[in-house]
């Protein structure tokens, strides 16, 4: 009785510090984990996962065979550092008030069909980074509040259905082996505003236009040949859309005409030669475009007039002109565009950007470096005296001339090469200038001549 009048005695403040202690006696086998107010930590190898008041549970070094014990008023229930390979019907069948799920990097091989029915209320699954090879539609039975489902980094090849999701609003597929995505999978999902599904091995697709509420749209790191013209017609929506790293060589005409709301377009490092500026000029709230790394010969540098909203703009692993770079940067100094390049070039760039008139106009700049060089030789020659030093001059001249034809055997697609020897061509002018011996310089052009064959082969 005493204890019991004391213990009602105690400020409100100690009572908090009892209950934090209890928290924290409930977690001592949890490290690392960090504990908030609400938080109640589970941690245990087997067995049931008894019943909770808190809001948010967090279960460490749960194995199989377990199971949740009455857990009315999980919130959200974390597992963490667990090994879960199969995830069993009977596990979940007291969590009816549960909103949100962690399965995350638990080692899930398995699950039974019915494993989520009495999840009623569940607004977010997570079970990314695990080992699933299939995904079954009755997974989700019944999950009609469900607005998030992560299965990214998973080892899922197929999936057979997604239609008893009506309130799906994003679904991450990526990094998985995915290698077909159709309208008869994932045709119900009206509510989806995004979707990732990059990073897979799909070679083609036709069920994106049912998705008419998409937001955010990511297929970039497959092996897409060809995108219908159609494809995106329905997708008013759309904010961001990333289709780089395919196998895209060329865009139909009418693929982005009606994205009118689209301002993050990524194209980078597909298979296109030529972009008709024309596919673009519907995309008129655009802000950020990015088609570095895809070989693009663009003839007019006028292009940034016709995107009024742009602010960023990446491009370079391009070979342009240098009449259409400048024009690039004159017009995006005019309209505040931030142009994004990561390479620096010497001897042909404009402020770090690779450009070129063309191939022709370049040998005749590396064979004038030549000829003033050899010329340079030769008045050194004129001025040798041993017997010994004029062979090696004549070494300097005949090795000049070799590199002369392999030069002017290379394409423009080869700018790199001809940029690296630039650089050995200039190491031999400057030797001759500052007088080194027709030995020293034979020695040094042997090494060039070595390095020269590695580039080029």
């Amino acid at each position: 009785m005493i204890l019991l009048f004391s213990m009602r005695k105690l400020p409100w403040v100690f009572l908090l510090l009892l209950q934090k202690l209890a928290l924290a006696i409930s977690c001592l086998l949890c490290d690392n984990l960090t504990i908030q107010e609400n938080d109640r930590c589970c941690c245990i190898t087997s067995g049931k996962i008894g019943g909770s008041i808190f809001e948010n549970v967090i279960c460490k070094n749960v194995q199989e065979n377990s199971y949740l014990d009455s857990p009315i008023l999980f919130r959200k229930l974390y597992f963490v550092d667990s090994n879960i390979k199969q995830l069993t019907s009977d596990m979940f069948t007291n969590v009816a008030l549960v909103e949100e799920l962690y399965l995350n990097s638990t080692g899930i091989e398995y699950i039974d069909s019915d494993i989520f029915f009495r999840c009623f209320f569940l607004k977010k699954l997570h079970l990314e980074h695990n080992e699933l090879t299939s995904i079954d539609g009755g997974y989700f039975t019944d999950l009609n509040k469900l607005r998030e489902l992560d299965l990214h980094n998973n080892q899922i090849e197929t999936i057979s259905s997604f239609h008893t999701l009506p309130s799906l609003i994003s679904l991450n597929l990526a990094d998985n082996k995915i290698t077909n995505f159709s309208s008869v999978t994932f045709g119900d999902l009206k509510q989806l505003m995004v979707l990732n599904i990059s990073n897979n091995a799909l070679k083609s697709l036709d069920a994106i236009s049912h998705f008419n509420q998409l937001r955010i749209l990511d297929i970039s790191y497959n092996q897409i040949v060809d995108l219908p013209g159609q494809l995106f017609m329905n997708l008013t929506n759309l904010k961001v859309l990333n289709i780089s790293n395919n196998d895209i060589i060329r865009l139909h005409i009418t693929m982005f005409s009606n994205l009118q709301t689209l301002s993050i377009l990524s194209m980078h490092s597909l298979k296109l030669r030529t972009l008709d500026i024309k596919n673009l000029t519907s995309l008129s709230h655009l802000e950020e475009l990015d088609l570095h790394s895809n070989n693009l010969k663009f003839s007019d540098g006028e292009f940034l007039n016709f995107f009024t909203n742009l602010k960023i703009l990446s491009i370079d692993g391009n070979i342009f002109p240098c009449s259409v770079v400048e024009n690039f940067l004159d017009n995006s100094k005019r309209q505040n565009v931030t142009i994004k390049y990561t390479q620096n070039y010497r001897n042909t760039n404009i402020e770090g950007f690779e450009c070129t008139e063309n191939v022709t106009k370049v040998t005749e700049i590396l064979t004038s470096t030549i000829n003033h060089s050899k010329t340079n030789a030769e008045n050194k020659r004129k001025a040798l005296e041993t017997t010994e030093d004029f062979e090696n001059n004549s070494f300097i001249e005949k090795s000049l001339y070799n590199i002369t034809n392999i030069l002017l055997k290379l394409e423009s697609s080869n700018f790199n090469i001809l940029n690296k020897i630039l650089e050995k061509i200039e190491q031999i002018g400057h030797n001759i200038t500052i007088g080194l011996s027709a030995m020293d310089i034979s020695l040094k052009l042997h090494k060039i001549n070595a390095s020269i064959e590695e580039i080029y082969n």
